[in-house]
């Protein structure tokens, strides 16, 4: 019994522990949900060539900082069928990195 329960207790601490050196937001880690998530920027490219700043808060009641490959997707088609001159959605998820591109069409 004892074994089980310093093993249980080892994986609470020590997992959290080593996410707290991990680019963040780390699933399991202790600061899983603290603090505010960066804005995330987007930008719209339209037919003409124009390129225009787009809010997220016109598409999301709130913004989570874990956001993955399909909700992204997912917000990049909800801003084309809002603004049907779209041709591309850009936006940077995390600070200092890369845009990343989603054609409207």
């Amino acid at each position: 019994m004892r074994p089980l329960l310093a093993t249980f207790f080892l994986i609470q601490i020590a997992l959290p522990a080593w996410q707290l050196f991990q680019p963040r937001v780390q699933r399991f880690g202790w600061h899983m949900y603290s603090g505010l998530p960066a804005p995330l920027d987007m930008t719209l490219t339209l037919d003409d060539g124009t390129v225009r700043s787009l809010s997220a808060g016109e598409l999301l009641a709130e913004r989570r900082s874990e956001m993955n490959e399909p909700e992204r997707r997912i917000i990049a088609r909800a801003a084309c069928e809002a603004n049907p001159d779209a041709v591309e959605v850009s936006m940077i998820v995390r600070k200092g990195s890369e845009p990343e591109s989603i054609s409207c069409r």
